[in-house]
């Protein structure tokens, strides 16, 4: 119902629409649908037909060859639009020109956005966008094309922008039966605690379900795949930066380490391969007393390993690792034996025999024919280590009450706190994605 007051010389009016009722749709979505709404109107049919709807901030204008809506504040339509609801769009302006009910274009300036997209370290609350709908067919495109969306297929591509993933909250919210996001120099932080460095990355989901994963950063190589038989997880020619920033804590200082793993419901299987791997001490080495006048320095040779392969197995529901073979060869100390952590007391049980080079065993090293007799030829002075305690007090013990073999061991505990750490991690991941 139109009540107007209508200038018929410069072809304008003015009054109040009652029981509103319009539409505009495809097959797919309710862009715009009013239904019994009143409101002040204004009218311009001097060029083609403009009506501006007061109560909505809506005008509409018809000038014959396509069908222009202005969408001055999107919160005014958003109660009446499947589209904004569905997208969760509640706050700046949108332009719709509408060719065909199947060929519609789009320019839109969106605020006070919830996106858990980061640039140059601050959330991005605003985007400046151009699209299209053909048919069911929706493409997006930011002005700064850092961000591209279409539908068909499902796909995102970010370029420059960092990614925020909470476990808990991301995997709830997720809804769609396919998508792709590409990542270019896109980062992926994790918990507001992680950060997984990438320069380009891919992740595939079915039926929000995580598929496959692929990540690239400077050398370094991340594949998860999810199979019908379990998931594959491998991670290629990993560097201090990239694991530094993916756990949030140093471990190595240098060299690479890979990882093969394979899970199958609560069961984790892998093998580490470590590569002239320098490990970080705890503390800088001190020196340990020998006799009342000689010291031994505890060397950085002993944190560094020219290689190493470590087979764990982990269960998930009884958290237990158990790396039941762990043998590394390094400039100071070569070991070769097992160990088994137990995540639901934090103990540690395991066995190792030590072999260590004339280096650290400079006090036998002075006496050449017991230098010969204890050392041969390798130069090695080999013992047996019990490894036992909690993650927090762990002890480690020798067949031998020498003190000169005490400084060695620093670097066996460096390796047994590092699955710790990153198990913990896990868990704590774990137990997100079930609450």
């Amino acid at each position: 119902k139109l009540d107007l007051d209508i200038d018929l010389k410069t072809k304008k009016a003015t009054g109040l629409a009652s029981n509103i009722n319009y539409s505009l749709h495809n097959k797919e979505y309710k862009f715009i649908d009013l239904k019994g709404i009143s409101s002040p109107i204004k009218v311009d049919f001097s060029k083609g037909l403009d009506v501006f709807i007061e109560k909505l901030k809506l005008t509409l204008n018809d000038d014959s060859k396509v069908f222009k809506v202005n969408i001055n504040d999107i919160a005014t339509i958003y109660p009446h639009s499947q589209f904004l609801q569905h997208y969760n769009l509640n706050k700046g302006d949108i332009d719709l020109k509408v060719f065909s009910k199947d060929k519609i274009t789009f320019d839109a300036q969106l605020q006070d956005l919830d996106l858990p997209l980061i640039k140059k370290s601050k959330k991005i609350e605003s985007l400046i966008l151009k699209g299209s709908i053909i048919a069911a067919d929706i493409k997006i495109k930011s002005k700064d094309t850092l961000l591209q969306y279409s539908n068909n297929p499902n796909q995102l591509i970010l370029k420059d922008i960092d990614v925020i993933h909470n476990i808990k909250e991301n995997t709830k919210g997720m809804n769609f039966k396919t998508m792709n996001i590409k990542g270019e120099n896109s980062n992926i932080l994790i918990d507001d605690q992680y950060r997984l460095l990438s320069h380009n990355y891919e992740i595939n989901f079915t039926n929000n379900t995580l598929q496959e994963f692929r990540s690239t950063y400077d050398g370094t190589n991340l594949l998860y795949q999810a199979t019908q038989k379990g998931k594959l997880i491998t991670l290629k020619n990993v560097t201090p930066r990239f694991f530094k920033s993916l756990i949030n804590k140093e471990f190595f200082k240098s060299g690479t380490f890979d990882l093969n793993g394979y899970a199958n419901k609560e069961i984790y299987t892998g093998k580490i391969k470590l590569s002239n791997t320098l490990i970080e001490p705890k503390a800088k080495p001190k020196a340990i007393v020998t006799s009342k006048d000689e010291q031994q320095s505890a060397s950085m040779d002993n944190y560094f390993i020219k290689t190493g392969d470590i087979a764990y197995v982990y269960d998930v529901k009884k958290q237990l690792l158990n790396m039941h073979d762990v043998k590394t060869k390094g400039k100071g100390l070569d070991l070769d034996g097992a160990l088994e952590l137990n995540f639901v007391n934090d103990s540690i049980a395991g066995t190792f025999d030590a072999s260590f080079l004339k280096g650290a065993s400079t006090l036998i090293g002075k006496i050449p024919l017991l230098n010969y007799i204890l050392l041969g030829d390798e130069q090695k002075f080999s013992v047996k280590a019990k490894v036992e305690g909690t993650f927090e007090d762990i002890k480690i013990s020798t067949n031998t009450a020498s003190s000169t073999v005490k400084a060695p061991f620093s670097i066996l505990e460096r390796i047994i706190t590092l699955p710790i750490k990153a198990v913990k991690t896990i868990n704590d991941e774990i137990s997100k994605e079930e609450e």
